[in-house]
């Protein structure tokens, strides 16, 4: 898959989480995951449970926790890594 399109789907996926809390941010690569989108963990682990479904990945046991991917772009740059080239789910819906 390519950058754009996982940061795609990423973006996606949290503008659902925003519109919930009722938030009116512009996600930018340095976006908070906690201080700015007000994060909690079960929604995290939301936002994981979704990502790998959708792009046939899996998170590090170490990564289920937020304390190692703060912002956007820490969340953009670990899942590009995980990615492998062509393999999502194009089904995804919000």
């Amino acid at each position: 898959m390519e950058p754009d399109n996982v940061r795609d789907c990423i973006r996606k996926l949290l503008m659902v989480q925003i519109r919930n809390l009722d938030l009116q941010l512009e996600l930018q690569d340095d976006t908070r995951l906690i201080d700015d989108l007000h994060l909690d963990s079960v929604t995290y682990i939301g936002l994981v449970i979704s990502l790998e479904e959708m792009l046939h990945i899996r998170f590090d046991e170490d990564h289920l926790t937020m304390q190692k991917l703060t912002t956007l772009l820490d969340l953009y740059r670990y899942v590009e890594a995980k990615t492998p080239q062509g393999q999502t789910d194009n089904n995804y819906r919000e």
